[in-house]
């Protein structure tokens, strides 16, 4: 009920996931969901106000991610017939890129990107660590920098690095990006940071602490800013249910 108006709905999705296995490490994947657009469900809604049903079809045929992923490291081994001694994973194509847990980057984008995975460094006392180069020529979504319309990821390359370490007795998180306008965003250069420390205190709580700072050129006004956000989860015994 919504200002006084009634209404029933009946909604549905459809998730596809599809993967072709190629060999142990290569595969091509791709995710649809051809009755949904955007937030949009395929839906009938009945008991409205004129008392008639309308049905409402949301559908998108286009894939939400279509990429390949493999190891530069089990190619070689394969294509020399030698043991490879390095990892390097890598994937090309409509891919997600999810960083600072969804805040910095949560979406596809169309380009590549490449892990050194499993590093140390005794100089600096790091038992772990991985850096991840990515990239990307198209589906660059900001809607604060480049607009919301839907032709406006069309607009922007964009390039970036992250790493994750274990350090200071916790989980630090950090990256660099950067947005490179194009075509109608020509003259747009955006530089983001960021850094997360994550840890755990007490047996009891455990705190993400994230900054995010973007500065650069901006054709359309000021795109310089700086957030701070602190995520809290209580810890105990049973996890499973408290």
């Amino acid at each position: 009920k919504n200002n006084g108006k009634k209404i029933a709905q009946v909604a549905t999705r459809l998730n596809l996931d599809v993967d072709l296995k190629i060999t142990a490490t290569e595969r091509i994947h791709a995710f649809f969901t051809p009755i949904q657009k955007n937030n949009q469900f395929t839906r009938f809604e009945f008991g409205v106000g004129d008392g008639n049903g309308k049905f409402n079809g949301e559908f998108d045929p286009e894939p939400q991610t279509l990429f390949l992923e493999g190891d530069f490291g089990s190619l070689y081994s394969g294509i020399s017939g030698q043991e490879a001694t390095f990892d390097l994973p890598f994937t090309v194509g409509l891919f997600p890129l999810f960083l600072q847990n969804g805040i910095w980057a949560n979406d596809a984008i169309l380009g590549g990107a490449v892990s050194f995975p499993a590093k140390n460094s005794a100089a600096f006392g790091l038992a772990n660590f991985d850096t991840t180069f990515f990239a990307a020529v198209n589906d660059v979504d900001n809607v604060g920098i480049i607009g919301a319309d839907a032709g406006d990821n069309n607009n922007a390359n964009l390039y970036g690095v992250t790493a994750f370490v274990d350090a200071f007795d916790g989980y630090v998180e950090t990256g660099y990006g950067l947005i490179q306008g194009r075509d109608d965003q020509n003259g747009l250069l955006t530089h983001f940071l960021t850094g997360a420390y994550t840890g755990r205190y007490y047996n009891t709580f455990s705190n993400s602490t994230r900054v995010f700072a973007n500065f650069g050129e901006d054709p359309e006004g000021e795109s310089d800013g700086v957030a701070f956000i602190s995520e809290n989860s209580l810890i105990t015994g049973l996890p499973s249910t408290l």
